[in-house]
């Protein structure tokens, strides 16, 4: 990505050679990676936990009028506190008037939860009452969560341990519903 070097451009000097960034967060990975890193990785843990709350919300069948609530209630810190750094990001990119993921990002997550937030508090505005506060959590923790994974070691024996591992889980998985199918089978010929 081409930054403009102007005098109001976000920039690092480093042993005497002068770097130019498009954002805050780029500039502070690079000056501090261990920092951002660790930081990258309380960001996310919060936002998976929030996350698997608002997906348990969305799909699984309640029949109370404050779901929508406490949905917007889990949806306000990913979007803001998680995200956070998308927005900065974003900030930054169009001041330099340029485009990046965090603007993609932003703009995307923000319609979805501007969207549902109106749908929730004023639910004739739009004479629906599907919202959409799954999709932006989950986007913005799984981005998060991928450019925690984009540092981590990547040697083969890593990558064929990692796949081995969700292998195994999702197999397991399988012979569980397989075999829940079968008792409900097994139950409604009896």
């Amino acid at each position: 990505m081409l930054v403009k070097e102007s005098p109001d451009a976000l920039k690092a000097e480093v042993g005497g050679t002068r770097y130019y960034f498009c954002s805050e967060a780029c500039r502070l990975e690079f000056l501090a990676p261990q920092k951002e890193l660790a930081r990258l990785r309380r960001l996310v843990g919060i936002g998976a936990v929030l996350t698997a709350l608002v997906l348990a919300l969305t799909y699984i069948p309640l029949q109370s009028t404050y779901t929508g609530y406490a949905l917007l209630i889990l949806a306000i810190p990913i979007q803001f506190v998680v995200g956070s750094r998308f927005y900065r990001g974003a900030f930054h990119a169009l001041r330099a008037k340029t485009s990046n993921m965090d603007v993609l990002v932003a703009v995307g997550t923000s319609a979805a939860f501007g969207y549902s937030a109106v749908a929730v508090l004023f639910p004739t505005f739009f004479g629906s009452s599907e919202v959409y506060f799954d999709a932006g959590a989950v986007i913005i923790t799984l981005v998060l969560a991928i450019l925690i994974w984009r540092s981590w070691p990547s040697s083969t024996e890593w990558v064929i341990g990692t796949l081995v591992g969700i292998s195994i889980f999702f197999s397991g998985v399988t012979r569980l519903m397989i075999s829940l199918a079968a008792r409900r089978v097994v139950t409604k010929v009896a």
